[in-house]
């Protein structure tokens, strides 16, 4: 299907594939492209296991390639019969379960996929829909996620451009449009019935929102194109293109590493994935029971967050075998040192670092087999096809300069992987004249073009007449072992206050967390002053991030009616 053998280990070893042209890598053009091929490859090879929870007792559903591929043509056969045509947006909130990887292939190749978080709130999900223009929605019913229907009826009365919902449970109200997913499924067929006419690649296949951790969520729109060439090149970095690979998933389908990076990515080089659980990571039986899950299943490979890995960690394997492991990627944060060296000890495999941004899909890869490598803690070089440069910005958001090696600037980027927003007024602002995508982030590369990503240009403050990151004081604070999650917001320059959340039973106090902050960074810093507020919960995303902009606005909201009361 793709050439094979490749492995990417340095920046010479990009400029060496680049020197055949990227459409001369792969012949497929989308991803339903991926899915029929492999049918005809793998037919009888286990293509999907889905687990209902982590406990080893659960009984596993599977499905072969040949399988997968019967079940999204029923399910693109279906939206056919409900009136989904060319160019619209097929919407749906649901849990990790098959239906919904059925629901993201099928819906590329007769409209645009655009799944959505089930933790937004009702006015975000409904401007969500809003901007894509959809008039179908796919979801669970009242039995599954009760708030979550709630919402969802909120939602209708906030759209009326909503025209249909349709549930995977008894939820039949025909006089209000709400129909039986597998009522309308049981009557399709799974052959192809739609026309299989030449898609151009370039077209929008799917719609993905961003994490809404800084603002409200925007929708991000990739390409056929975009989305096939990362599942070719993360099986190159993840190795996916090995024999007998199983990637063991637990990230949500709604955030674009699941669906492309995983799925598809393994989709496209014959490997098996593994679903643990609707919840993934987030179910409460997965973390205890994973290293049994890794020996029963084989598991060859795995993407979470540095929070989990740290979770593993506290989990003994009690004699499990996890032989089979070897290929262990950090999402978007890189891995502390101790962490690192911790799972290493434990499983003998490195973690690797995997930079990425719903608007980019992937940007960068790191595999560092030890810590002691010059390059450890970056996110590593860019993907070949794909150009990244660091660049310095004047006060309106225009390119003064490309940044020196090591020198500190803002991201830029541009490739097959970077399509923009939904909504054009937005790429006016988020590009540049010449195609570069101001990722926003702040960031440095040296010259062998390993790229550090330091924090979001936003949150940088001027302090001490340095540059703080307020990443680099939320890393610092995540690995405390008391604190669970933490957020520092700063409303202006000198200006700074952190929430905490602390891990249920432990304590500390604001003295604690303040000499703890200043221990670690005063002899960068200097003596950092600021406001430290606990909080039982902290307002979170569906990947767990905190959602920052919403403590901003209470601080906003605190200092307008502190000036009030001065006033009185």
């Amino acid at each position: 299907m793709a050439s094979r053998g490749l492995q990417i280990n340095h920046i010479g070893d990009v400029e060496e594939i680049e020197k055949i042209p990227l459409e001369a890598r792969f012949k497929e053009q989308t991803a339903y492209d991926i899915i029929e091929g492999a049918a005809k490859k793998w037919a009888e090879r286990n293509a999907l296991t889905f687990l209902p929870s982590g406990s080893p007792l659960a009984k596993p559903v599977t499905f072969t390639y040949k399988q997968i591929f019967d079940r999204v043509n029923q399910t693109a056969n279906l939206l056919l019969s409900i009136g989904v045509k060319s160019g619209d947006a097929i919407s749906y909130i649901l849990p990790s379960i098959p239906e919904n990887y059925f629901l993201f292939f099928s819906s590329q190749a007769v409209g645009i996929a655009n799944p959505i978080s089930f933790s937004l709130p009702p006015e975000q999900i409904a401007e969500l829909l809003r901007t894509a223009g959809s008039k179908i929605l796919f979801t669970t019913g009242s039995k599954t996620n009760p708030q979550l229907w709630d919402n969802l009826l909120t939602v209708r009365n906030l759209y009326p451009g909503l025209k249909k919902i349709i549930v995977l449970e008894d939820e039949t109200d025909l006089r209000q449009s709400i129909y039986n997913f597998y009522d309308l499924l049981s009557t399709q067929s799974s052959s192809p019935l739609f026309q299989k006419k030449k898609i151009n690649s370039k077209a929008i296949c799917s719609y993905f929102h961003t994490s809404g951790t800084m603002g409200p969520p925007k929708l991000v729109q990739h390409t056929h194109h975009g989305v096939v060439y990362i599942a070719w090149v993360a099986g190159i970095f993840a190795k996916y293109e090995r024999t007998n690979s199983v990637i063991l998933s637990g990230l949500p389908m709604f955030h674009v590493a699941a669906p492309v990076v995983e799925a598809l990515s393994a989709f496209f080089y014959g490997a098996s994935m593994v679903v643990m659980s609707p919840l993934g990571w987030s179910d409460p039986s997965v973390i205890p029971h994973f290293w049994k899950i890794v020996e029963k299943y084989h598991g060859t490979s795995m993407v979470a967050v540095p929070p989990i890995y740290k979770a593993l960690l506290k989990v003994p394997l009690n004699g499990a075998d996890t032989s089979s492991l070897y290929s262990t990627i950090s999402g978007n944060v890189a891995i502390s040192e101790e962490d690192f060296n911790q799972f290493k000890a434990l499983t003998n495999v490195s973690i690797a670092t995997l930079w990425g941004q719903t608007e980019a899909l992937v940007g960068c890869f790191n595999f560092s087999s030890t810590s002691k490598s010059k390059n450890f803690g970056s996110a590593g070089i860019r993907l070949p096809y794909e150009q990244i440069k660091i660049v310095k910005l004047d006060k309106n958001g225009n390119v003064l300069r490309n940044c020196l090696p090591m020198e500190e600037g803002v991201l830029c980027i541009k490739g097959p992987n970077v399509n923009g927003y939904k909504v054009q007024a937005l790429n006016k602002t988020a590009f540049s004249p010449a195609g570069w995508f101001n990722t926003g982030d702040w960031a440095y590369q040296n010259a062998e073009g390993y790229i550090w990503i330091l924090g979001r240009q936003a949150d940088f403050i001027q302090y001490n007449g340095k540059y703080i990151s307020l990443l680099e004081i939320e890393t610092t604070l995540h690995q405390h072992p008391k604190i669970k999650k933490a957020a520092a917001i700063s409303l202006s320059d000198e200006n700074l206050d952190i929430f905490v959340m602390l891990h249920e039973g432990t304590h500390m106090t604001v003295d604690d967390v303040n000499q703890y902050i200043n221990d670690s960074l005063k002899e960068k810093y200097g003596l950092i002053k600021m406001d430290i507020e606990f909080r039982h919960e902290l307002p979170l995303n569906g990947m767990g991030k905190v959602l920052k902009y919403i403590l901003k606005e209470e601080l906003q909201r605190r200092k307008i009616n502190w000036g009030k009361r001065r006033e009185a």
